[in-house]
């Protein structure tokens, strides 16, 4: 399902449980004009157009924003610089409004060097919404923004803020003026060092992760609450519940969390979810580098309760993968998560390192990015066919 409120959010994919399938590569990058290292997570419009950021590429060196058509044809809409305009693009999907312009955030550049939110229009010309400082209201940004129903923009820092600059969590309108939401205070507090796009539920809240920080200094899940503030859902012990998330979280109708961590038990990454009300649970943890879980990416879920996610090592070659866990249901039993392996990368000319997440088309196709791999070694767009 695609929810359309103003901007174009793709929290969940549409189609029901993934099957093993073809996967063809649609675009690769060579490494110069049209940009290398694809970190975000794909954006698909109203048309199937699907639309992207590069860490690096363009004329300088310091990333792009581009098209693709759902048959695999890239056009650049814009190079950043690096200079006052942004550099190095975020990971995260690109937040998509109702007329087309795009709106995203680079780690670099900006007016003080500690990155930037921008808009894309359709046709390609770029302004900064706003320049970060690196003081009181965060620096660094390395995810990307999701949108709410009004069309303000979510996204956190990864440095500074005014807790003791272990990043933020902010919202910014489409008119550039930037709020913080939260400060992060690290160690043993409630958390430090986010790096991921912000999920939203249906009352506003915004939840995340960070990477380190909490009593154990494992990390934590966060929920900012409108009109009561931030509070720490789970602290990560780096034991069976695994270590220092930094893929994100997914939020359903229901208001249960769902995520991943890195180690666990099998030492290869955790699948989590915490209940609306409830209990932090593990439902996967894997036990070898094929079914790893670790993502570096919000994971996303089908209309069918299915999460998918990526890695960036793991899978069959060790290059990344692209997996599916489901639900299933026994007898006097607890949910059994059962994990899919729906792709594993083999590095060139094929791709490898997947850091964005996946997007599904009207038919429940599969569609992302690599940051490696590909003809040139610069990454790929690909599909996987549902």
């Amino acid at each position: 399902m695609k929810l359309r409120i103003g901007f174009f959010i793709v929290a969940v994919l549409e189609g029901g449980a993934a099957m093993a399938a073809p996967t063809q590569r649609l675009h690769s990058f060579a490494g110069g004009s049209d940009g290398a290292a694809a970190r975000s997570t794909l954006i698909r419009d109203a048309a199937g157009n699907f639309y992207g950021t590069t860490n690096k590429g363009g004329p300088a060196g310091a990333g792009t924003v581009f098209k693709v058509t759902s048959g695999g044809v890239e056009s650049v809409l814009y190079s950043f610089t690096g200079g006052s305009d942004g550099g190095a693009p975020s990971g995260g999907p690109l937040a998509l409004d109702s007329f087309g312009n795009l709106y995203g955030t680079t780690a670099t550049g900006g007016a003080r060097g500690a990155g930037t939110v921008f808009m894309v229009t359709p046709n390609g010309v770029e302004s900064v919404l706003y320049s970060f400082t690196d003081g009181a209201d965060g620096g660094y940004p390395v995810g990307g923004l999701i949108a709410d129903s009004s069309g303000n923009l979510y996204g956190e820092c990864f440095d500074a803020g005014s807790a003791g600059g272990w990043g933020t969590v902010f919202k910014i309108t489409t008119g550039g003026a930037l709020t913080v939401l939260h400060s992060f205070a690290g160690y043993p507090s409630d958390g430090a060092r986010p790096q991921a796009t912000p999920a939203l539920d249906g009352m506003g809240n915004v939840y995340g992760v960070t990477f380190q920080g909490g009593p154990n200094n494992a990390g934590t899940v966060f929920k900012v609450s409108t009109g009561v503030g931030t509070s720490t859902l789970y602290n990560f012990t780096s034991g069976s519940d695994g270590a220092a998330p930094s893929g994100g979280v997914v939020v359903d109708s229901a208001g249960d969390v769902f995520g991943t961590a890195g180690g666990g038990s099998g030492g290869y990454g955790t699948a989590f979810e915490i209940p609306a009300g409830g209990v932090f649970t593990v439902i996967y943890s894997a036990a070898t580098a094929d079914k790893a879980v670790t993502a570096l990416s919000n994971p996303v879920l089908d209309a069918a309760g299915n999460i998918y996610g990526t890695t960036f090592a793991g899978g069959s070659h060790n290059d990344g993968s692209v997996y599916e866990l489901s639900p299933h249901l026994a007898t006097h039993h607890p949910v059994i998560w059962k994990l899919s392996l729906l792709h594993s990368f083999h590095g060139m000319p094929a791709g490898a390192e997947a850091v964005g997440s996946v997007v599904a088309d009207s038919s429940g196709n599969l569609y992302g990015t690599t940051e490696a791999g590909g003809a040139s070694n610069n990454g790929i767009i690909y599909k996987i066919t549902h």
